[in-house]
């Protein structure tokens, strides 16, 4: 009965969580596209030249 309990609660925030990034993507795709990949891009190049080691120490 637990378990049944916990797997709709993770299924109904799946589907908010999916509502509310739908509407994110519909009201900021022009503005976060080019900072997202911006971002990817800076995190790739981070990653080639320090590693996921070297990632992990610079956010600490």
């Amino acid at each position: 009965m637990v378990g049944a309990v916990r797997t709709s609660g993770i299924n109904n925030g799946k589907s908010s969580l999916r509502i509310t990034a739908a509407e994110l993507e519909a009201t900021g795709s022009n503005l976060m596209n080019p900072i997202r990949r911006l971002f990817y891009y800076l995190l790739l190049v981070v990653h080639n030249m320090y590693g996921t080691y070297g990632i992990w120490h610079m956010a600490q």
